[in-house]
């Protein structure tokens, strides 16, 4: 397990872009999940209800998922 520290570049732009327009994320929401889908990870864990509502799909990200929630 690893952390990275992940450049806003040209291909988190693009992501940025799609889900303000396409979601209408908050910029905060769309920047986070922008940079992570650009690095391609495996799973974005969030608090935010209002977020997972939406029920994404990212390309770039495989899940994303509550952090809140105890496993069963």
């Amino acid at each position: 397990m690893g952390f990275e520290f992940v450049a806003f570049g040209a291909e988190a732009g693009k992501q940025f872009r799609r889900l303000r327009r396409e979601f209408g994320l908050k910029p905060l929401d769309s920047m986070n999940l922008a940079c992570a889908a650009a690095s391609n990870t495996d799973i974005y864990l969030t608090s935010d209800k209002q977020l997972l509502k939406k029920r994404l799909y990212v390309h770039g990200i495989q899940f994303i998922a509550d952090f809140t929630r105890a496993p069963l």
